[in-house]
C-alpha cells in the first residue's frame, strides 16, 4: 500500500499505479505499473530526460503498426524512387 503520497504518482481502484511526468515545455507523459516501485523508476527516469533535453516522445511509434510503417515506406520510398527513375 502506498503509504506516503509520491507527487505524480496516484493509486487506481485495480491497485495498480499510475506515474505521470510533467514539465514546462514537453508532452505529459503517463504509464501504468502493477508496483509503485516500478512507477516511480520509471517517473523519475522520463523527468530526468526531460530535463537534460535527451527526452524523445515514442507515442506515435508506439501506436504504429508495423502494417501502418510498411505502408508508410512503400509510399514514400518505393513509389518515391520509381517515379524518380522512370522521369
Amino acid at each position: 500500500m502506498l503509504r506516503k503520497k509520491i507527487p505524480g504518482i496516484t493509486r487506481l481502484s485495480s491497485g495498480r499505479y499510475r506515474a505521470r511526468s510533467r514539465r514546462k515545455g514537453y508532452p505529459i507523459d503517463s504509464k501504468v505499473f502493477d508496483s509503485v516501485a516500478d512507477a516511480a523508476e520509471w517517473k523519475s527516469a522520463s523527468d530526468a530526460k526531460k530535463r537534460h533535453g535527451i527526452y524523445r516522445d515514442t507515442k506515435e511509434a508506439e501506436n504504429t503498426t508495423l502494417r501502418d510503417a510498411l505502408r508508410a515506406y512503400l509510399a514514400e520510398v518505393v513509389e518515391g524512387n520509381s517515379r524518380a527513375t522512370s522521369a
